[in-house]
């Protein structure tokens, strides 16, 4: 982020969507400590605990801000996702 969130962590969940939108799931686990959770005062965050263990080549991804700080709001969040591909 560009701006680090103070008073409180910010924490973003990750949701998937293999139908369009029609529906979505996240790809954390249950539980907002296993979402992607920025403590207050820092810029990064990582996460490699996925329930969801395979992404489909036309998924969508959207992100839902659970939290944001609460004395300053983190901002300018960029999330980068990398992964493999494999053949069959």
């Amino acid at each position: 982020v560009r701006t680090a969130p103070t008073g409180a962590s910010l924490i973003v969940d990750i949701f998937r969507s293999s139908n369009q939108g029609g529906s979505w799931a996240s790809i954390f686990p249950a539980g907002n400590a296993n979402k992607l959770v920025l403590t207050a005062g820092s810029k990064v965050a990582a996460n490699t605990t996925f329930a969801i263990s395979t992404f489909n080549r036309n998924d969508i991804f959207r992100t839902d801000y659970l939290q944001v700080g609460s004395t300053v709001s983190g901002g300018g969040i960029l999330i980068m996702m990398n992964g493999k591909v494999y053949s069959l």
